[in-house]
């Protein structure tokens, strides 16, 4: 009988530690996203990624670089999985999105939602009533390689994507060099409301452009490689941000964005 329970516990414990020896390859962009990621590995999302690594007996390994970069990595199978990479008809090429029966994507494993942002400069012709937006030329700025500059594409907009950080976007707005721009989450909306530089320079439309869904994306290599390990991770990443614990730490780290 002890023999018995020492081998259930032996496999019990190679069961949870499985995937130890074999670390997942995770890339994130080199520009701070607000609270969720930053260059430094804190942040609210890299956070609950290692609570993951933790419920699972997983290792995770995390690489900041060029959002273009990361993606391509993750193209070529140098890299396993983009950390907060949207929708788009090109990645479906080379990675997997988590699914529902029919083939559409499945919202409840995303790892954050963000909000996207229309951003112009001041007296400039730009027009953004919430539903219709109208920019000379029909030209809009877009982060380097975002899932939003596909959206703008996909809208018949000649999309502009000349920089890859918000304060690079947002200078480029300032300077007059585009008038219009399409800019993602609260770290563009906290530099747009206080830092001088842009303060009465650049204006940002009060109702959102889109809020997207952003999820952890495993190439298809990744993934065909094991199904049961990335649908594991994908089901944590949901239990996680429906834990009480994370909420919280959600909405304190939200609070010194939005000041209350």
């Amino acid at each position: 009988m002890r023999l018995r329970i020492a081998l259930a516990f032996g496999l019990l414990a190679l069961s949870t530690s499985a995937w130890a020896g074999a670390p997942l390859r995770l890339c994130f962009e080199d520009v701070n996203q607000a609270y969720w990621t930053r260059t430094d590995g804190k942040g609210v999302i890299l956070d609950l990624l290692r609570k993951v690594e933790s419920r699972l007996g997983e290792h995770f390994t995390y690489t900041p670089m060029p959002w273009t970069r990361c993606l391509e990595e993750v193209r070529i199978g140098a890299m396993d999985a983009a950390v907060g990479a949207g929708d788009a008809p090109e990645r479906r090429d080379y990675a997997v999105f988590p699914t529902l029966p029919d083939g559409s994507i499945d919202t409840r494993y995303a790892i954050w939602i963000d909000v996207f942002s229309v951003y112009y400069r001041t007296g400039s012709d730009v027009k953004w009533d919430g539903k219709t937006l109208a920019t000379p030329g029909n030209v809009v700025m877009a982060q380097r390689s975002y899932v939003v500059a596909s959206i703008l594409r996909e809208r018949g907009y000649k999309v502009v994507e000349a920089a890859k950080s918000s304060v690079d976007s947002l200078r480029l707005l300032a300077q007059g060099s585009v008038d219009a721009a399409v800019l993602q989450g609260v770290e563009a909306q906290w530099l747009c409301a206080n830092d001088v530089r842009f303060r009465g320079k650049v204006v940002r439309g009060t109702r959102p452009y889109v809020v997207l869904p952003l999820y952890l994306l495993p190439s298809r290599l990744s993934y065909d490689s094991d199904p049961k390990r990335i649908q594991a991770i994908w089901s944590e990443i949901r239990n996680v941000r429906a834990s009480a614990e994370y909420r919280k730490g959600e909405e304190a780290a939200a609070r010194v964005y939005h000041g209350n």
